[in-house]
């Protein structure tokens, strides 16, 4: 008996890629997750890199890379909470990004009118600040880390929505914080940052984070031989 579930994947990344994925759950033993990736755009000049990967049972990331890649997702139950991709940011941009996500339910393929809940998480590694020190009329330590709106670092404000019969929305701002400090003072205090790159940072370090998606599926009612389907969007805009 044939009871497949597949997440239709889109990534829409302003400036970087799209790419579409396929999953589908322990109902068929040939389950997989199909990819199809693209470059739309030429990346800005020096280190804004986007990663986006499946997560696979063990928690191992495996990087979308090319056209039609496939993820086995056999032996995935999502009927509690999973993480199952992620979005790596690295960046040295000192420009506040917005990272909307959209999803649907699970869509039944024969008879569109039945869907299944779903439910997604957004979450956010708290990673430790990156450190560098600089010298010219005064000697300052610098600090630089991810910060979200809502920070997502905290189980608080993860944003968690559910898809059950039409498309639900949610979005958070990244940006970096930097905070300095004087060589003899024991304190950090937040600075503003420019717009491009964080000439502190320079050309080569910049920071990183890892933005997660789980997913939770009410399977109640779900019909044999039917393909049901879920799209996920997220897109990226530069604030």
């Amino acid at each position: 008996m044939k009871l497949p579930i597949r997440l239709f994947f889109s990534v829409c990344l302003v400036s970087m890629f799209s790419m579409v994925l396929i999953f589908a759950d322990n109902s068929i033993s040939s389950a997989s997750m199909n990819i199809e990736a693209y470059k739309e755009i030429k990346p800005p000049e020096g280190i804004f890199n986007i990663q986006v990967s499946f997560l696979n049972e063990s928690g191992s990331k495996t990087p979308v890379s090319g056209i039609g890649d496939a993820f086995d997702m056999s032996f995935r139950d999502m009927t509690s909470l999973t993480k199952v991709f992620v979005v790596m940011v690295q960046s040295n941009y000192g420009d506040k990004v917005k990272f909307s996500f959209r999803f649907s339910p699970f869509v039944n393929q024969i008879n569109r009118s039945k869907t299944l809940s779903a439910s997604y998480m957004i979450s956010a590694d708290k990673q430790d600040p990156v450190t560098v020190s600089s010298s010219s009329y005064y000697y300052y330590d610098y600090r630089f880390m991810a910060s979200f709106s809502p920070d997502i670092t905290q189980s608080t404000n993860f944003e968690l929505v559910t898809a059950s019969s039409s498309e639900v929305s949610c979005s958070v701002d990244y940006s970096i914080k930097g905070e300095r400090k004087l060589w003899d003072d024991g304190s950090y205090s937040e600075f503003s940052l420019s717009s491009g790159t964080i000439s502190q940072l320079g050309t080569q370090s910049y920071v990183e984070t890892n933005i997660y998606g789980s997913l939770i599926v009410d399977k109640t009612g779900i019909e044999p031989n039917v393909d049901y389907v879920s799209t996920v969007v997220i897109s990226l805009e530069v604030l």
